[in-house]
């Protein structure tokens, strides 16, 4: 009688911690459903129209949601540094971008699986704001590059924050594209 009440008392024990996984795994569903799955990339894009025309460079916002529900993009922009507080050469600092003209205008929404591609004229992020994108260290005579990432603003939601890809944080250091339109144009131009 002892072995089967034991027995019995562990079906039990085993069957609550069945009952409370089964009830924390459904509330995590239900909660990561509801949460932004926000994917961005930033990067420098070549655009070659095909009508014979040159091929131009643009700085490129790929923003795609991975999510269940519909989110508000209100902006994208960038952030340099590292800290919060500190020296002015560590602390962070934030900038909004505008769009080009053949971008969607902000805000907009993105359905679950849509993708959006915002473009950047890279003549409006030349040589004119070089000081944002890098950082004069002390005891060196050069500026360096800064810590570069992109920003895409949510509403009613925490914003996605990335790292730029290497030949647009290169551009933006030094307002040089090193392969980019020029070379492409170049080349169609000698074949």
């Amino acid at each position: 009688m002892l072995f089967w009440t034991q027995v019995s008392a562990i079906g039990q024990a085993v069957g609550a911690l069945a009952t409370a996984a089964a009830v924390i795994v459904a509330l995590w569903i239900a909660l990561s459903e509801r949460r932004p799955n926000i994917k961005l990339r930033a990067g420098l894009r070549l655009i070659i129209p095909g009508d014979g025309s040159p091929a131009t460079d643009v700085v490129a916002f790929e923003i795609e949601n991975r999510g269940m529900r519909t989110v508000r993009i209100s902006g994208i922009g960038w952030q340099t540094g590292w800290t919060r507080r500190g020296p002015d050469w560590l602390r962070q600092q934030l900038a909004l971008q505008n769009p080009n003209s053949y971008s969607p205008s902000l805000p907009f929404d993105l359905a679950p699986g849509q993708r959006l591609t915002v473009y950047v004229e890279p003549s409006s992020l030349g040589k004119t704001n070089i000081e944002f994108f890098t950082r004069k260290l002390p005891f060196q005579t050069m500026r360096k590059p800064a810590n570069v990432r992109a920003v895409a603003h949510l509403v009613a939601c925490k914003s996605v924050i990335v790292k730029v890809e290497k030949p647009l944080s290169e551009f933006l250091a030094t307002g040089k594209i090193e392969r980019g339109a020029a070379r492409f144009n170049k080349r169609a131009a000698a074949a």
